[in-house]
């Protein structure tokens, strides 16, 4: 939507972002641990998406490292036009379809990551100051970057 208020008077939409997902499964030897979740229940919901996942870590001793991969399908949950006048705004459906990512913790309180979001590839980093945080930094293919914070909770 645009940004501007009702008659051009300046800023009017804001927007934020909150995710959930539900651990189903926990992985096996074999057999990946399995989840679902909701992304983007808040603000613009530009990035919405309903989606199932399936995750394999990996350890690699020799490497001094887990390998973590992961591949879903997401499905658009929202139509972002209800309750708004803004019936021009296309959806971009960056998680629409499917989506993997692979990721390299090195124990050292950093991981490193590349994910495929069905509109390009992205790379990250993510620092853990402490066991139950870390910050992102993110690459958004070329279209730009993003800075995150997450905070983890076993419920």
């Amino acid at each position: 939507p645009g940004t501007e208020g009702p008659g051009g008077t300046g800023p009017f939409y804001t927007d934020g972002m909150m995710s959930v997902q539900l651990l189903l499964a926990r992985q096996g030897r074999f057999v990946p641990a399995l989840a679902v979740g909701m992304h983007d229940l808040y603000g613009f919901m530009l990035f919405n998406q309903a989606y199932a996942v399936a995750t394999h870590r990996l350890q690699l001793p020799s490497l001094s490292a887990d390998l973590q991969l992961s591949g879903g399908w997401g499905v658009d949950w929202y139509d972002r036009h209800i309750g708004t006048d803004d019936t021009e705004f296309g959806v971009p459906h960056y998680l629409l379809g499917p989506f993997a990512s692979v990721v390299a913790d090195r124990h050292e309180g950093a991981d490193f990551s590349v994910e495929y979001d069905t509109h390009g590839i992205n790379f990250g980093i993510r620092v853990r100051p402490l066991p139950w945080m870390g910050i992102n930094l993110t690459t958004i293919g070329i279209r730009g970057a993003a800075l995150g914070l997450n905070l983890r909770t076993m419920i």
